[in-house]
């Protein structure tokens, strides 16, 4: 069952959809959470649940990181305030 099958099956009132979806991932063996800072003291939590290889793990976290980095706004940031007007 798909990540998205599993939601919808929650959606339409299946209690333990979310225990399956935790289910599928704790089983899997290539998992990786990671806290992460930028040279601008910013930091992030990245979680990497049921990568194909034990290397992909990293190297998914590494590009979830940089683009988190290179896209977020930070409220100490030129042009935060514009965004949240």
């Amino acid at each position: 069952m798909s990540d998205e099958e599993i939601i919808a099956s929650y959606q339409n009132g299946n209690p333990n959809a979310f225990k399956d979806l935790i289910d599928k991932y704790t089983s899997s063996i290539y998992n990786f959470t990671v806290r992460l800072t930028d040279e601008d003291g910013h930091s992030i939590r990245v979680v990497v649940l049921g990568a194909s290889s034990n290397e992909t793990r990293f190297t998914e976290a590494r590009d979830l990181a940089n683009w988190v980095f290179s896209h977020y706004l930070w409220p100490d940031e030129v042009g935060y305030e514009q965004l949240s007007e």
